[in-house]
């Protein structure tokens, strides 16, 4: 196909232009320095110079629908009409930081983003923003959505981040270069662009080579009984910074996992997560140590960050989850996983859970892993009993494993815990083929 060149367009104004959007072949805007916005309905033919009631910088603009566009630019300027450009309306940002991109996936909902890690999000179409923590500081100047919960970023040094719930947590990747990006676009959920300095174009092509786990639980033990679970082991500081002092690595055959420090106040302890393509043990394939949040959230060892299992194709799987002394549960049947993965909510209903009555009924109608498992064979019996006696006798305090509503001790609450599940039998969805000497 031969080069068509570009047909230049008389657009009225000397000032430099950064961004240009249109809605259909005809229709568009474009908006650039000292509050500079254009508008045409002629594919360009002639542009319209509008008057924006600013002389801020304006780096990027966007369409909702024929009349209600956004336009955002420096010192946190947010710019909304619903009237074709016709007249503009100012939206508080909450920042004085430069904006540079813009993105909407309906008239209600729309994040920005900006320098020093700004990200801005509106749910009732910019009458109010909030702030989101973004875990950068670096300059973002491009964001691309997939929809209300998928969006990824770029910036300064190479910086690519990625959220799967809407920008409550953000992943960093590693992109394999230090260049500031400027601009990201998908065709569709595997096919991607991004372009920056120095002539940097970087291709993603073909699913991602890792997969991540959206999961929520509570623990029977900790359970605060308003929608939440205690951090007593966290605030004492009695959760160990090796996986393996809660989890033996050649028990469950997993690699253990260490950390500088536990990464954030609201962990309640450690759990194992468990993807197979089965229901059978033998189905297992992989398993990732994790942190529990106090909101029931599982979260990759950065603390806010879903669990990613790396090296696994896009697919349907079941995932188990285990804690140290709660019975394991498994999902009721496979879930899709990718690396945008939706949350799957074990607490919502006790069928999320494989089996009959794998979990418990908690106070306000929600359900969570039952307790009692002291020696982790998966099954409360009077062994479970034999492993708390001594301990509870002996006053013991710490991180113990009869210590069943972890707030650092074991006492005669504990056993409080341990009784009901004990008298009614309380297994796990399976017999576990291993048993812990404790």
């Amino acid at each position: 196909m031969p080069e068509v060149p570009g047909l230049p367009q008389t657009s009225g104004t000397a000032n430099n232009l950064w961004g240009v959007t249109f809605m259909d072949l005809d229709t568009g805007m474009a908006v650039g320095d000292a509050g500079t916005i254009l508008k045409t309905t002629n594919a360009g033919s002639t542009w319209t110079i509008l008057t924006s009631g600013t002389t801020k910088n304006l780096w990027a603009v966007r369409f909702l629908n024929a009349n209600t566009w956004t336009v955002v630019g420096d010192s946190g300027t947010i710019l909304r009409s619903t009237n074709f450009g016709i007249s503009w309306v100012s939206q508080v940002s909450g920042t004085e930081n430069d904006l540079r991109s813009i993105s909407f996936d309906n008239i209600n909902n729309g994040m920005v983003v900006g320098d020093i890690g700004t990200i801005l999000k509106t749910t009732d179409a910019g009458a109010t923003w909030t702030s989101l923590s973004s875990g950068t500081t670096q300059n973002l100047k491009s964001i691309f959505s997939f929809d209300t919960n998928n969006k990824i970023v770029v910036g300064w040094l190479g910086h690519k981040i990625r959220t799967t719930d809407g920008g409550t947590n953000w992943t960093s990747d590693n992109s394999g270069t230090i260049n500031n990006f400027w601009d990201v676009t998908f065709t569709d959920a595997n096919n991607g662009t991004i372009v920056g300095q120095g002539g940097t174009i970087l291709r993603t092509t073909g699913p991602p080579d890792f997969v991540i786990a959206n999961l929520k639980v509570f623990l029977e033990g900790p359970y605060n009984g308003s929608g939440g679970m205690t951090t007593i082991l966290n605030t004492n500081n009695l959760i160990p910074l090796n996986s393996e002092d809660a989890y033996d690595t050649t028990a469950y055959g997993y690699t253990a996992i260490a950390v500088a420090g536990i990464p954030n106040s609201d962990i309640v302890d450690w759990v194992l997560v468990e993807l197979r393509t089965g229901t059978a043990s033998n189905t297992k394939a992989a398993e990732r140590a994790a942190f529990l949040k106090s909101d029931g959230t599982i979260v990759d060892t950065d603390g806010t960050s879903p669990v990613t299992f790396s090296g696994l194709s896009v697919g349907n799987y079941y995932v188990v989850v285990r804690h140290r002394n709660h019975l394991a549960i498994m999902t009721a049947t496979t879930i899709p996983l990718s690396s945008s993965s939706s949350l799957y909510n074990f607490t919502t209903a006790q069928s999320q859970a494989y089996g009959t009555d794998a979990m418990k009924v908690l106070s306000g109608g929600t359900y969570g892993m039952n307790t009692g498992d002291g020696n982790q064979d998966g099954f409360v019996t009077s062994t479970d009993f034999n492993v708390f006696n001594p301990k509870f006798t002996s006053a013991a305090s710490g991180y113990e494993y009869p210590d069943w509503n972890l707030d650092g001790f074991v006492t005669s609450t504990d056993f409080n815990f341990f009784n009901p599940n004990f008298t009614t039998a309380k297994q796990t969805f399976y017999a576990i083929r291993f048993y812990k000497i404790l």
